[in-house]
């Protein structure tokens, strides 16, 4: 290429590096090879990240938490028009959802900023997954998930003086198969000198984030938010009436359950089905399916919570006699090795702290 930003460049060095880590079983050998490197820096004098911070919203259930984990600072919320759930081309789809991104800057007093690329779907990921490597199963999420949504924001940073980004995290320390979507990889992002990538709430499960959220709804006596979690919700005929809960996906179940276990109104979060319909499908789909990795790690988690409190709601004791870790089906991690950051800790960014109690992976859940 003719050129290119040098800390971008040295970045995608330190990441390469991750991700060899990461993929053992992969061949990494191609390499960058720019004419010219620029030192750049900020268009403008930067925001004050004291009062103010930058991040990528999608209206789910991490974004949120993340939103809510920052209640006392400006927000500018970045939505992408390309995701996997909001194809670029349909624009009755992004009309709707992009309504819902506006409203709830409104009420909690933040401010939007809309990209719109078609970076999920120029490349053919069908013909990646599973085919460059044995370990790559499914090739955005394994191998450029931040760092590619941070590609396509860069120039809102750039031009409005942002010097970070922050990322929601889908998954945690104790996830079992990490992605690509971890603070190692976005941790070493740097461009312009001083804008930077930070990869939050790697420290939380999703029954955590839910907590947050209510939580700080009690406590600041702030309206709930609208979780956007139902996979389907793209695939709906009635675009004006897209919402939770359809019952079907792994996420509308567990975070539904998550929320009644902690007494909360559904309705409230945008559920349109009852506690009792969720969990009874949720109870069906468990005893004559086998759960994905994903899946079976964050049930084990909700039953963990279950079992310390004193009182579960009815509809939910079920949960407490499954044994999830026997319903996981073959590992559709392909031939990636289970996470132990023990062997990390030399190529993790400067900045970041890994638990002591994850460095030997003593506090995974089970095969």
């Amino acid at each position: 290429i003719d050129c290119m930003d040098e800390d971008i460049y040295y970045s995608l060095e330190k990441i390469k590096k991750v991700l060899q880590r990461l993929y053992p079983n992969t061949a990494f050998k191609g390499n960058l090879l720019p004419k010219q490197l620029v030192k750049n820096r900020l268009a403008v004098p930067p925001v004050d990240s004291n009062n103010s911070v930058a991040l990528l919203f999608s209206h789910g259930l991490d974004s949120v938490a993340l939103s809510f984990d920052y209640p006392d600072k400006a927000q500018l919320l970045i939505s992408a028009h390309g995701q996997d759930d909001l194809p670029v081309n349909d624009t009755t789809l992004w009309a709707h959802e992009k309504d819902r991104f506006v409203k709830y800057a409104q009420v909690y007093g933040h401010t939007n900023a809309f990209v719109r690329s078609n970076y999920t779907e120029f490349v053919h990921r069908w013909k990646l997954d599973y085919r460059v490597s044995s370990d790559i199963t499914g090739w955005k999420l394994d191998t450029t998930e931040g760092v590619g949504l941070f590609g396509i924001v860069a120039p809102i940073l750039f031009t409005k003086g942002y010097s970070e980004l922050q990322i929601a995290s889908s998954y945690t320390w104790s996830s079992p198969y990490p992605t690509a979507a971890n603070p190692f990889v976005d941790g070493h992002v740097l461009l312009a000198g001083s804008i930077r990538l930070k990869h939050g709430h790697f420290d939380k499960t999703r029954f955590d984030k839910v907590q947050l959220i209510a939580d700080l709804v009690k406590r600041k006596n702030i309206p709930a938010p609208y979780l956007k979690v139902c996979e389907y919700n793209p695939y709906r005929e009635a675009k004006k009436t897209l919402g939770n809960c359809c019952v079907n996906c792994s996420k509308c179940r567990m975070t539904a359950l998550t929320l009644a276990a902690l007494g909360e109104k559904l309705s409230s979060y945008g559920f349109n089905s009852s506690e009792t319909e969720i969990s009874q499908a949720a109870h069906e789909y468990v005893l004559h399916n086998k759960q994905g990795h994903w899946q079976a790690w964050n049930w084990y988690d909700i039953q963990t919570r279950l079992k310390s409190m004193e009182e579960v709601p009815a509809s939910l004791k079920w949960i407490l006699s499954i044994d999830f870790t026997k319903l996981t089906y073959a590992n559709n991690y392909g031939t990636r090795p289970r996470a132990l950051w023990d062997n990390f800790r030399d190529i993790a960014p400067a900045d970041l702290i890994i638990p002591k109690d994850y460095l030997k992976g003593s506090l995974l859940p089970p095969e």
